[in-house]
Parts: C-alpha cells; sequence; structure tokens
C-alpha cells in the first residue's frame, strides 16, 4: 500500500528541511548557496509526493473493465516500487547525516528526473476520470418501472431528469423499492432525489449498506436500522450441515452424509457466523469427495483468491476493502498481520498506526486521536468487531472475519505491503521487497529466500525463526517496529545484544522475555517512542534511558514468583516495578510510565517526576511512609493531566498515606481509572466526588464499612 510509503516519505523529507536548516550555522560557505535552495526543492518534492499519491489513489479506484486498466496498471506498479526506493533511499544514508553536504548534493540533484516524472503522472491523470453510477441507477430503475416494453431499451438524459422522471412515475402510487449495497451518502444525497416522500403513502423503501452511519441517514428513526447478526457456532453448524445434505449438485452417499454429520470441520471457523460464507464453503464441500475435505480447509485462503467457485464472496469483501477512502486503507490491511481468528489487542494497534506513520495529526487532533477516529470508523463499516470492552465500556480487543483477513493477506502480498510467513502460507512469495514481515509458524525460510531482509520496517514474532534471534536483528537496518510480546520462545539477552544498531528503531516490544538487563546501547535509539519491558526479569532501567528524549511510552515491571495471602484470601503478585536512574525529567515527551519502583529509587528522581507535565498513565509501587511526602508532590504537579493511575504499597508495612483525604486536597480532572493496592486507613473523599472517574479497584486497602458509606451513597 503506497498511501504508508507516501507518508513516511513525506515525514522524511520533513525532518530533513528541519535538520539542514537547523545547521546552517556550521555549514561551510561553499555550502551556503546549496542550502538556500533546500527550501525550494523540499517544496518540490513534497509536490511530486502528492502528485504520486493522487495518481494512485485514482488508480486504484478503476474496475478491472476500464478500457485501460492494463496499461495502468503495471505502470502504477513501477510508481509504488519507486515511492519505496525514494524511502529506502531516505533511510539507507539516515537522517543523522544530513551533516554531509555531499549526500544532501546527491538527493537534491535528482530534480530533472522528479520533474520528468511528473509530466507522465500528468499525463495520465488527464487521461483517467471518476466512474459516476447514478445515472445508470436511474436508468435501470426507470426500464424496471415501465409497464411499456418499448421502453425497456432504457431512458435518455441527464441526471437531473431522470430523477424528475422517476419522481413522475411514482407519484400517487404505492411502490416497493431496494437499494442493494449502498457505500456513501453522497450516492444516497442524489440518488433519493428521485424518491417521493412515502410518509403517508404506505410505500416502502428498503436500503441494504455495511456502513452504520450511511445506514442511518436514509431513515429518520434509529429505531427502522436493523442490524443482521452473525450465527453462533451451533446454528452455523447447523445452516452448513443443511446446506451440503440438501445439495442438489453434491452426489454423496448414505455412508458420506453418516460421516459428515459427525465431521468438525476447521473450515466452520472461516465462516465466522457469516451466512455467506457457510454457503461457499458448503458449495466447495458439494463439489469434492469426503476424504479431501481435510486439505480443502487447508487451502481455502489460497481458493478464497483463486478459484471461480468461491467470486461471489470474493467480489463482497473485497469491495469492502476498495470502498474504504485511502487514509483508512492502510490501517485496514495492516489488519492482516494478526493472527487469523484471535483477538487483536486495540492499544497495539492503535500505538504501532501511529508509530508505522499510518496517521497524521489534524488541526486540533493529535496522532493518537485521529488513529482513534479511524478505528471507529471500522467499527462503523462493520469490517472488525469488539471482543472485549474495559470496565468502562471501551474497546479493548478486537476481531477481523477469518475470510475478510484471507482477503488482506492476498491484498497485502500483491500491493508489496506485508506478508506472513509461517504454516499454511505459501512459501513462494510474489516479491522480494515487503515492508512489513510476521513470522507464524516453522515454515519461515522462505523469508530468507524471498524477502530483503535490509528493507524490512516492521517485524512481528508469534512463531521461533529457523534462524536465531540475534542475527536476524543484525539484519535488519531500517526496521522501525520490533514486536516480540507474543512470541512462543523466550527472547534472551544474546538476542538483544546488537539492538543499539537499529538506529531507526521506533516501537520495541519485549514483554515477557527472559532478559534481565537493556544494553547500554538502548541510548542510541533516537527515534524510540515506545518501549515495553513488561514482566521481564528487569530490576533497574540503565541511565542511558533517560537520553530517549522521543519516548512516549515507558512500560517495565518484574516478574516475580510470590504470592500474599490476606484474610485467607490468595492472590497472586506477578509482578514488581523497576527503578529508574536520574535524570528522567529529560524525557519531556513521555506520556505512559509504569511501573517505577518508588522505594528502590533516589529521592530525587521521585521529586522529578513532577516535571512530566505530559504524563496520562502512571504506575507507582513500593510506596512508604518515608517517600510519601515526595509522591504527594509529584501527583498534585500530574494532576491535570493523568488518566489512568496505579499506586500499590510496598509489600512490607507499605502504606499509601501519599493519598490525601480531604475533600478538595487533590483533584483529577481527567482521572478514567485509579487502581490502589495497600493500606488507605479512609476512603479518600475526593475520589467519590471525581466526574470522570469511571474504574477503581481496591486490593489490600483495610477498609471497614463504614469507610465505604459515603462511595456507596456516591455510586447510587
Amino acid at each position: 500500500m503506497a498511501e504508508i510509503a507516501l507518508s513516511l516519505v513525506m515525514r522524511l523529507v520533513q525532518e530533513i528541511s528541519a535538520r539542514l536548516l537547523l545547521d546552517a550555522p556550521v555549514l561551510a560557505e561553499k555550502d551556503a548557496a546549496l542550502l538556500r535552495s533546500v527550501p525550494g526543492n523540499i517544496r518540490y518534492i513534497k509536490d511530486e509526493l502528492e502528485t504520486i499519491g493522487a495518481f494512485l489513489g485514482v488508480v486504484e479506484d478503476l474496475q478491472e473493465g476500464y478500457p485501460k486498466y492494463q496499461m495502468v496498471k503495471p505502470w502504477a506498479e513501477q510508481v509504488k516500487d519507486l515511492v519505496y526506493d525514494i524511502e529506502d533511499c531516505l533511510e539507507e544514508h539516515s537522517i543523522a547525516r544530513t551533516h554531509n553536504s555531499s549526500w544532501s548534493k546527491r538527493i537534491l540533484s535528482n530534480n530533472n528526473a522528479l520533474r520528468q516524472f511528473a509530466a507522465k503522472l500528468s499525463y495520465v491523470r488527464s487521461r483517467i476520470v471518476e466512474d459516476v453510477n447514478v445515472t445508470k441507477v436511474f436508468r435501470d430503475m426507470i426500464v424496471q418501472l415501465s409497464l411499456d416494453s418499448s421502453s425497456q431499451t432504457g431512458y435518455i438524459g441527464e441526471e437531473e431528469q431522470l430523477a424528475h422522471h422517476i419522481q413522475e412515475k411514482l407519484k400517487d402510487k404505492l411502490f416497493f423499492i431496494v437499494f442493494d449495497g449502498l457505500w456513501t451518502l453522497r450516492a444516497w444525497d442524489r440518488i433519493k432525489r428521485a424518491l417521493p416522500d412515502i410518509s403517508r403513502s404506505g410505500s416502502m423503501i428498503i436500503v441494504t449498506a455495511e456502513i452504520l452511519h450511511v445506514a442511518e441517514d436514509c431513515t429518520k428513526s434509529a429505531n427502522h436500522v436493523y442490524f443482521v447478526p452473525l450465527l453462533p457456532e451451533w446454528k452455523s453448524l447447523e445452516f452448513l450441515k443443511d446446506s451440503v445434505l440438501k445439495s442438489e449438485n453434491g452426489e454423496m452417499s448414505p455412508e458420506d452424509k453418516e460421516d459428515f454429520q459427525d465431521l468438525d470441520l476447521d473450515s466452520l471457523k472461516k465462516c465466522g457466523g457469516l451466512k455467506l460464507a457457510i454457503k461457499t464453503v458448503a458449495q466447495l464441500l458439494t463439489s469434492e469427495p469426503p476424504h479431501k475435505w481435510g486439505r480443502l480447509c487447508e487451502h481455502l485462503p489460497s481458493l478464497l483468491y483463486n478459484d471461480p467457485r468461491l467470486k461471489k464472496i470474493k467480489r463482497v469483501m473485497t469491495r469492502s476493502y476498495k470502498c474504504l477512502p485511502p487514509y483508512l486503507k492502510p490501517c485496514f490491511l495492516y489488519l492482516s498481520k494478526f493472527p487469523e481468528d484471535s483477538n487483536i489487542n486495540v492499544a497495539t494497534v492503535l500505538r504501532r498506526w501511529v508509530t508505522e506513520g499510518l496517521v497524521r495529526e489534524m488541526t486540533g487532533m493529535s496522532a493518537e486521536a485521529v488513529a482513534v477516529r479511524y478505528l471507529f470508523e471500522l467499527f462503523d463499516r462493520n469490517l472488525i468487531k469488539a471482543t472485549k470492552l474495559t470496565r468502562n465500556r471501551s474497546c479493548k480487543t478486537c476481531w477481523i472475519h477469518p475470510m475478510m483477513r484471507d482477503i488482506l493477506v492476498m491484498i497485502a502480498q500483491e500491493e508489496k505491503f506485508s506478508t506472513t510467513v509461517g504454516k499454511n502460507i505459501s512459501t513462494i512469495l510474489p516479491a522480494k521487497r515487503f515492508h512489513h514481515v510476521t513470522l507464524d509458524g516453522r515454515n519461515d525460510r522462505a523469508l530468507v529466500k524471498s524477502v530483503d531482509i535490509s528493507g524490512i520496517r516492521s517485524l512481528t514474532v508469534f512463531s521461533e525463526p529457523s534462524e536465531s534471534i540475534a542475527s536476524l536483528i543484525c539484519s535488519l537496518k531500517t526496521v522501525r517496529v520490533l514486536d516480540f510480546s507474543n512470541a512462543s520462545f523466550p527472547i534472551t539477552q544474546r538476542d538483544i545484544h546488537h539492538i543499539g544498531e537499529l538506529c531507526h528503531l521506533r516501537y520495541l516490544n519485549l514483554s515477557e522475555s527472559s532478559i534481565c538487563e537493556l544494553p547500554s546501547s538502548i541510548g542510541m535509539l533516537p527515534f524510540l517512542q515506545l518501549l515495553n519491558v513488561r514482566k521481564t526479569q528487569i530490576r533497574s532501567l540503565p541511565s542511558e534511558i533517560t537520553r530517549l528524549e522521543r519516548l512516549q511510552i515507558l512500560s517495565a515491571s518484574r516478574k516475580i514468583e510470590d504470592s500474599c495471602h490476606y484474610r485467607n484470601r490468595h492472590c497472586s503478585c506477578n509482578s514488581e516495578g523497576v527503578t529508574v536512574p536520574k535524570g528522567i525529567e529529560n524525557l519531556e515527551n513521555i506520556e505512559g510510565l509504569e511501573v517505577l519502583d518508588v522505594k528502590g529509587s533516589t529521592h530525587s528522581t521521585v521529586k522529578d517526576l513532577g516535571k512530566l507535565t505530559r504524563l496520562k498513565y502512571l504506575g507507582l509501587t513500593g510506596l512508604t511512609k518515608k517517600n510519601s511526602e515526595e509522591v504527594s508532590d509529584a501527583l498534585r504537579k500530574l494532576s491535570p493531566s493523568l488518566i489512568y493511575l496505579y499506586l500499590a504499597a510496598c509489600r512490607k508495612n507499605g502504606t499509601l498515606c501519599c493519598l490525601p483525604t480531604d475533600k478538595g486536597s487533590l483533584e483529577f480532572p481527567r482521572l478514567e481509572t485509579i487502581k490502589l493496592d495497600g493500606h488507605i486507613g479512609t476512603m479518600p473523599e475526593w475520589i467519590s466526588h471525581s466526574l470522570t472517574l469511571s474504574v477503581v479497584k481496591l486490593h489490600r486497602t483495610r477498609l471497614q464499612q463504614n469507610n465505604m458509606r459515603a462511595w456507596r451513597e456516591y455510586t447510587a
């Protein structure tokens, strides 16, 4: 998907221009003239990249039946390759090397080639027009509404004339009209001009739509919107059996039918409760003898994309993708990286969209807020489904239909966007250049043979590769995202020894690994935005961590094997905080910091926490009476921005006396979740008066029944 490469190239160009202008005083006089031409050249490059994006967007909207499609498509592929070449060139030389004037000369010397390329793009764009089908819809309506056989050739006229003609035909008549597969509000606004008011006529209009807000716009009442639910598993199995056993195409013997009744079909999982998918699988099963059904299930992803028998469902699901706006396509395509039929962590998806550059800041909206907006657009279009909600009713995990994911995997490979290498995945990859790779099985030698590893931008690992992680990491010179959080094998200290050499790294997830410390080279990752080392063996973070000025999320905790008892109730304490070095105040962009062991940190470090005024998520452990004053002062300074707060007292004589109990003594105007673990004594009055608070978790607080009276009155 070229949109991703384009957005990343645009970002790189912006960073290069800013760095070049910043370095102006140190450049030699002979380079001054070259530097003065930078702003104009940068603007020109941006214009050409936007032209490329517009061209590719138009090509994607073309139908296969378009006369010039077969000529334009290969051209579009070459344009995409050129975009990736530009990005690879920028990454290869690195933004950190812009001090070298000869490097900037090489980049800026390509203006003539860019101008020639732009001329070709303009020529292609001028010969491509947007296909509008509303006029054809009106003509089809007139033909169907006409009783005169001589009118079956259709009605000639402009769109406005056709709409008026339909109005006249339907005037003072009872009618029943179905519009199947409406995709945009703009199309509905144009179509409804031809429809008379039916509020008192007794006529009926039914519109099917896959987008919720489109369906809601077609009716005056939300009660008139009907949601077609997915079938539960038992109903899906019944429907599949009925479809197979009653099929006229199948020639199943009585013995085959008896065996089928007890068959637990893996292909049923692929259907995901969708009736059209179940019917399609039933057609496949009836066309093959029962002893081949097992293989049929294994090859279903490939059949879905290539078998003519699955053409209908492929067309429906491919249309769902193609009708997405350009900014949503790469975000949706990105979900193909996650395993089939899995619950996908929403927080991970949002953070990776931002890190990968799939979303940009908008006026008045941060990149994170834009990512949330995009996610809800996908929900609105029924392309993904929420599977687990948090206590404050926000989405925690989501799910994508297995067949839709198969379609996305194939599209991602065609677009040279991403590939999944592993079990049940073809080892013959269609291209060598993939920027996003997922390892999901032992069959990953195809990665080394068929993919240019040096060009990988993100690597997500679920299963152990055939080669060592250490050697693999050394080959990933341009990687931005490394995610080992769901790996089925332990990541060791040796594996991350050279992690500091990945100078472009922005996202590093090593949670639940076996590492016991971070290498000092971690400070050599100037672009790192997220570092997750939760539930590892790490006790303290190195001093080099304070060099990561762009770090936004730092999640760290130590996995322990211990337990505690309270009133004969067993509770597992499976993680503790880690200590951080002096200089934590240098992380000016940090928004999430958990879990910090206050007891093991110096008093000055605890005080410096109050300087991190952008903190939204904070977790502290090891609270005692001794450090309560410093923690209390830090919380007062951070209270305006905090959304999530976790406080845990030291397990030996620990207390949460850092929390004042009086109303108004401490206010968190944005706080949504608070978790308290340790002796409080009295329920803080300000908690019960917080208007934004939706989740409160208490553990080992020793609160009595009378302490909770005010809280019960508030919740009531």
